[in-house]
């Protein structure tokens, strides 16, 4: 059978084009190692080259092969909501969606459901196969460790944009005794354009880092993003959105601020008492520790907020970089003060800058 061209069939009349001739070839090594057996089967991919249409079309190909119960597992439910509207919902009809933890979908047994790994296993559901979105997490995360080991899929089939070499290694041994050591299948720029000549790599490259929150931080979002916090409707919003664009220590200086504004509720206390790191915070050593400040000197760190710039500087000081050679440029600085700065950046007396939108400007 042709699954390809039957799927570009499908694509082309439910979304109004066909997979890329890079596309089909990278579809045909995924489903070539499924049908030699693989159980963990990951495929490496740049950023904006396509992987959600190849996602779409394993979930094709494993229910053609006779897989029942497909999850399509996204991080956040923000990626959750906007793949399920923007591709999976306009492909398949006996598909849903379940991220709200009200396990509706589940119940209704659909073929297909896009969820997060959280909400999958609360819902105690049944996987045949997972089709898992940036499955990067999966290595060394034991929150998605301990879903992947409820869900116990006959097949798991991950794509990303970055699978650093250390994270293969933080794998956890219980994934790979129960599904084998994942095949990991990567195409960079250059092998893509060997593959389609006429593949066009991007003017400018972005990688994507997930901040993902702990389970503090979470119970703190579910109060407002399930309307249960209690207080101004204005301040309840500015709120939520400091929590996960800026972190914990912006959202805590907020809190402090507006107190009088909302009403107390112990998740916030838990929160902003806690010792650890905001989850934006976290997601900086991610990115530090693949994009090294060795390599790419000077770096510099933009965010709104000064809170969360001194955080940052506390994150960093945690990993091997020279902290002798980091600063922070906030609005608390004089004119004089931030010229000095500059001058050692253009010296080269320091690798890392974390400003504020005061450091925008020149």
């Amino acid at each position: 059978m042709d699954y390809i061209s039957d799927f570009n069939s499908l694509l082309k009349e439910k979304l109004g084009f066909s997979m890329f001739p890079y596309q089909e070839h990278v579809s045909k090594d995924l489903i070539n190692a499924i049908d030699l057996g693989e159980k963990f089967v990951v495929a490496s991919m740049p950023t904006g080259s396509g992987k959600t249409v190849i996602e779409i079309f394993l979930a094709y190909f494993l229910m053609k092969k006779g897989f029942h119960n497909i999850i399509v597992m996204e991080p956040t439910r923000l990626l959750c909501d906007q793949m399920y509207t923007k591709f999976w919902k306009k492909v398949y009809q006996d598909i849903g969606m379940e991220y709200e933890g009200n396990c509706e979908a589940f119940n209704e047994g659909k073929s297909i459901i896009v969820s997060t790994p959280f909400t999958a296993a609360k819902c105690d559901a049944k996987a045949d196969a997972i089709i898992f979105d940036e499955v990067h997490h999966a290595f060394g995360d034991s929150r998605y460790t301990e879903a992947l080991m409820q869900l116990n899929p006959r097949i798991i089939i991950g794509l990303t944009a970055l699978l650093p070499g250390y994270k293969r290694y933080k794998l956890d041994l219980r994934v790979s005794e129960s599904f084998g050591e994942p095949i990991v299948l990567s195409y960079d720029f250059k092998a893509l354009s060997k593959i389609d000549p006429s593949f066009k790599p991007p003017k400018a490259i972005a990688d994507l880092f997930d901040a993902d929150m702990d389970s503090l931080e979470d119970n703190v979002y579910e109060l407002f993003f399930k309307k249960k916090a209690k207080g101004n409707k204005d301040t309840l919003k500015f709120l939520e959105v400091t929590l996960y664009s800026y972190g914990k220590s912006a959202f805590c200086e907020s809190l402090q601020r507006l107190n009088d504004k909302v009403q107390d509720n112990s998740a916030y206390f838990m929160l902003c008492d806690s010792e650890g790191l905001s989850h934006k915070a976290r997601a900086l050593q991610d990115i530090l520790s693949v994009y090294r400040v060795e390599d790419f000197k000077p770096v510099l760190i933009f965010t709104s907020r000064k809170a969360t710039a001194y955080e940052f500087e506390k994150a960093i000081r945690e990993t091997k970089v020279d902290m002798k050679r980091v600063k922070v440029l906030t609005g608390d600085a004089s004119k004089e003060e931030r010229q000095k700065l500059v001058d050692s950046a253009k010296r080269g007396d320091v690798d890392v800058i974390i400003s504020t939108l005061v450091g925008e400007e020149g």
